[in-house]
């Protein structure tokens, strides 16, 4: 009993470094992203979980556990890694909005088609993407969003992912999209008027 005890103290001590250490890193990518989102957070995942499992091994090398059984401890030590870093895109992504729109403001006043990288936020949140094949998932609705048409967005399914996979329904990216552009729509509008203000005063 003393041993099992033990054992558990030091897998809870290994999962609250895990958790640590995929938490803050992944969501830094899931706000601030990049061109590929997903395969640095691929990378973060396997590469912080390998670290972590060794770490483990080493630690219960003393407890002679049968091969079987530690086999069986790292696949479910892969599984609470994989289920922490959904857990934050989950979170992450029930604040995409505020996401899209922090990231237009620290573009716009730098770029002048500071759009599609918000848009690029939004797309990032559509699919879990911890398996490399769904990542052409978010290429299906960046067309339809950048030129209106809604014909690929009126489901609240997307067909080639699984429901426990998807973050956010064609449904509601033409929502946030729509919202996203009327909610910028005044800092847009202020801008032109400055320009034009601006412009008025050289001449």
């Amino acid at each position: 009993m003393v041993g099992h005890t033990k054992l558990s103290k030091i897998k809870a001590n290994y999962e609250e470094k895990l958790v640590v250490a995929l938490t803050e890193h992944a969501k830094y990518l899931f706000v601030f992203g990049c061109e590929d989102t997903w395969a640095p957070v691929r990378r973060l995942l396997e590469r912080e979980t390998e670290a972590t499992t060794l770490g483990l091994l080493n630690s219960i090398v003393g407890f002679e556990l049968d091969k079987a059984t530690s086999d069986i401890m790292v696949q479910i030590f892969r599984s609470y890694a994989r289920n922490v870093v959904e857990k934050k895109a989950r979170e992450e992504a029930d604040k995409v909005l505020i996401h899209m729109k922090d990231g237009f403001l620290r573009v716009f006043n730098h770029d002048d088609d500071s759009v599609p990288t918000s848009l690029r936020v939004l797309l990032d949140m559509v699919v879990i993407c911890l398996d490399e094949k769904l990542d052409k998932v978010k290429n299906l609705p960046f067309s339809s969003l950048m030129s209106g048409t809604v014909v690929v967005l009126a489901s609240n399914t997307w067909e080639v992912v699984s429901p426990s996979d998807m973050l956010k329904s064609p449904m509601e990216c033409m929502y946030l999209w729509d919202q996203f552009k009327e909610e910028t729509k005044y800092v847009v509008k202020q801008a032109m008027l400055a320009q034009v203000y601006k412009y008025a005063l050289l001449v």
